[in-house]
């Protein structure tokens, strides 16, 4: 399990560490995300290193959009130099509906050919140019996917395409319609998909029906079949969060959450604790106490490096990144 944090407005590490902290021993790791909305936080990257540098398992998000090919292999770098194990790519959010509309988005890559490049510096030790790194890498790839957003069909496709690019876990978009969720899951274990990487369902507990209609309006893919139209109590919206996750959870076996806001990070740990989410825990071969969930960031045992070296080998692409722009 896992739950995302947008960076604090602040240049005081305190200010998001202190969110973090909520969280400590109910999650695996913490996504953070990089200027999601188009809007401006404190950097992803260093972020995600200051919580590495506490002890934490950050999942450092990388959205194209603002940045080109030779920033992003720096930054990716830069990151792994500072105790980040894992990445999450992305092709990143429309600028114009955030804080500062009249920012230029650059979208050199979009997000399969990011996973591309991320991957060659990995696995092949290089950077995109085809020049050698001196030490590459250590990272966990992974990417996002829309089970929600019509077309449904491409959906699927668009989600071989990452994993065939380089993701070995998988993001979804906010889940409120477990029917949907559950047809996307029937066809991805229909082409074993989920042999190939690790799949996390997004769920949230939000604050009331406004929120719920701001989201169906600006975020893509956000579908409210399996919730109510009238505005729900805090009760009420952690333990339908609660139910989606549990649902959810029985088909991938796996989850990340939003709380929002600071204010809502009560309301995401009682979502937690409200679902199965919390009997996460079974006795390995050994009888040691294991975490089930495959996405342990740092995994300091190497189990989950090691095993995404053996995806790499079993299910490896050759293929080179894109050289012109795109988005997906």
């Amino acid at each position: 399990m896992t739950v995302e944090l947008a960076p604090p407005d602040s240049a005081d590490p305190p200010a998001l560490l202190s969110r973090a902290e909520k969280f400590r021993g109910l999650v695996d790791a913490i996504n953070i995300t990089d200027g999601a909305g188009g809007n401006c936080h404190m950097s992803s990257a260093a972020a995600s290193a200051v919580l590495a540098a506490h002890g934490h398992a950050p999942v450092y998000q990388i959205a194209c959009r603002d940045r080109n090919r030779i920033a992003i292999q720096g930054d990716i770098l830069g990151a792994a130099a500072l105790g980040v194990r894992n990445v999450l790519c992305l092709t990143g959010d429309d600028v114009s509906q955030g804080d500062p509309p009249q920012a230029k988005p650059v979208f050199d890559l979009d997000a399969v050919s990011l996973l591309h490049i991320a991957r060659g510096m990995c696995d092949e030790g290089q950077f995109a140019s085809g020049r050698q790194l001196e030490t590459p890498p250590d990272l966990f790839i992974g990417a996002t996917a829309n089970p929600f957003a019509p077309p449904f069909t491409d959906r699927i496709a668009n989600l071989e395409n990452k994993i065939v690019a380089g993701a070995r876990f998988v993001q979804t978009q906010f889940c409120f319609d477990v029917r949907l969720f559950e047809d996307f899951m029937r066809e991805v274990r229909r082409r074993k998909l989920h042999r190939r990487a690790h799949i996390l369902v997004g769920v949230g507990a939000l604050a009331s029906a406004k929120a719920l209609a701001w989201m169906t309006h600006h975020v893509p893919g956000v579908r409210l079949s399996s919730w109510s139209n009238t505005s729900p109590e805090p009760t009420t919206s952690s333990s339908k969060a609660s139910a989606c996750a549990s649902s959810s959870f029985a088909h991938c076996g796996r989850s990340r959450a939003s709380p929002g806001s600071t204010r809502w990070d009560a309301e995401t740990r009682t979502c937690w604790r409200k679902s199965s989410l919390n009997r996460r825990y079974a006795l390995g071969p050994s009888g040691d106490r294991r975490a089930v969930l495959d996405i342990r960031a740092i995994a300091s045992a190497g189990r989950l490096r090691y095993r995404d070296r053996a995806l790499n080998r079993a299910c490896g692409s050759t293929a080179r990144p894109p050289s012109g722009p795109g988005r997906g």
